[in-house]
Order: structure tokens, then sequence, then C-alpha cells
């Protein structure tokens, strides 16, 4: 008598693999490694075939940016563990892994970008109070007395790098009326007016010394006011973006 073995039928799948001729062997020795039995000759794709995978290889790289996206929103590190079994998820159909990455970026990105806009007002508001409160030793004119164009005269607030404006002040000199000057840490703030016709040639001189006008806000206040409020409006910036975060987070 012969001895034999009687096992169960075990379920198959047949699979597609597409490869480089390059990688060829390779990949038959680690399909050998995993398990397949039987491998069959492959023919050169189809036209429609290379775009159909061009068109998904493309589609994968636009779902890894915003997986990336993702991880760039969580602040802080967190364990998760899966909802199901990885070989699960990864025998799941594309479509189905793409519908829920794209809903997740959605679903975190709306958030993200209102925090990231909070952000950006709270560190504009900062920079205009630090810069406009050396003006305030001069003066205290209303905000709009601080950029315009006229017919004839111009207004401005630069800030430009203080070695910078000792090498040029002479030559702003030449096309101003009359300008206010500060100094913060190693900046110079200048409130410059002068001839409107004057304006290219100023702008010119301060962008040349790597200056930058300083954004005026358009409120009806004064100097003293702006910088009194925005304390109140700071605070309010802070919490809303730690709330947003905490969001983020949750």
């Amino acid at each position: 008598m012969i001895p034999g073995i009687l096992t169960s039928p075990q379920p198959m799948v047949k699979v597609r693999v597409i490869t480089l001729k390059d990688y060829s062997e390779q990949t038959l020795k680690t399909l050998h490694k995993v398990g397949v039995l039987h491998v069959e000759q492959g023919e050169e794709l189809k036209p429609v075939d290379k775009v159909a995978i061009e068109e998904q290889r493309k589609e994968v790289g636009e779902l890894s940016a915003f997986v990336d996206d993702v991880l760039g929103y969580i602040t802080e590190e967190q364990q998760v563990s899966p909802k199901e079994d990885v070989e699960v998820i990864y025998t799941r159909p594309f479509g189905e892994i793409s519908k829920e990455v794209r809903s997740l970026h959605a679903r975190f990105g709306e958030p993200y970008q209102r925090a990231v806009k909070v952000d950006e007002e709270s560190q504009a508001l900062t920079e205009q109070k630090k810069y406009l409160e050396v003006l305030t030793q001069r003066y205290d004119i209303k905000l709009k007395e601080l950029k315009f164009s006229g017919d004839y005269l111009f207004s401005r607030v630069f800030i430009l790098p203080t070695e910078a404006y000792e090498t040029l002040h002479k030559d702003l000199e030449k096309n101003l009326f009359e300008s206010a000057v500060g100094v913060v840490g190693d900046e110079t703030i200048v409130h410059a007016i002068g001839k409107r016709e004057n304006l290219e040639t100023v702008e010119s001189l301060i962008g040349g010394a790597g200056g930058k006008v300083l954004p005026i806000p358009d409120k009806d206040l004064t100097l003293r006011a702006f910088l009194k409020k925005s304390e109140d409006e700071l605070h309010r910036l802070e919490e809303k973006s730690a709330e947003l975060y905490r969001n983020l987070q949750g």
C-alpha cells in the first residue's frame, strides 16, 4: 500500500503582476518565496493598459501626498491601531482606499487651513504692533495717514536693515519732504512722506537695500488706539488657534 497525504482544497487566486524587465528575475524569486505555485509568461502591455497604469501611478502619488499632508497636520505623536488586519487593508479595492484617503484629507485639510490663516493673521498683527509702537514715540496720528497716495503726496512706512539705512538715508532724504525714523533691534522703521512722483524711486531704493513696505491696517484708529486693541485681538487669535489645533488632534 502506498502512503499518501490527503489535504482539503485551498482557495486559489490568479494575480496579474507587472514589473520592469530588469527586475523580472528578482520578482520571480520573490513570488516563489511567498508561495506562488504557477507563473505564466506575460505579454507586452497594450497601449490602453499602459495609459491605465500611468493614470493609477499618478493617483497613487497624489494619495501619498495627501497622507503626508494629514500626518503634517498632527503636531503630537499618537499611537493608533488599525481597525482591520493589515492583510485585509492591502486586499481592499484600490478605489475604496482612494475614496477614504481623499475623504480624510478633506476632513483634516479645511480645519488646518483655518488654523494656518489664524496663525498668519496673528503673525502679521504681531509684526505691525512691534514696528508701529516705535512711531508712537513721535506722534499719535491716524493709521490712514501712514499709507496714502494722493495726487501730489504719498505716505508709506518702510522697514529695512539699520546698516542699509545708514548707507542710503541721504539718497532717501533727497526724495522726501519729511520722515520719522525709529529703531527696532537691528532694523530701522521709516515713515516717509514725499512727492507722488518720487514714490517709485523711494520704493526702488528701499527694495534694493533689502527693505519692505509695512502693511498698515485699514482701520479708522489712531496709533495708540490700534496698539491697545491689538493686545485683545492677539489674545483672541491665540485662543482660536489653540482651539483649532486641539480639534485637529482629536
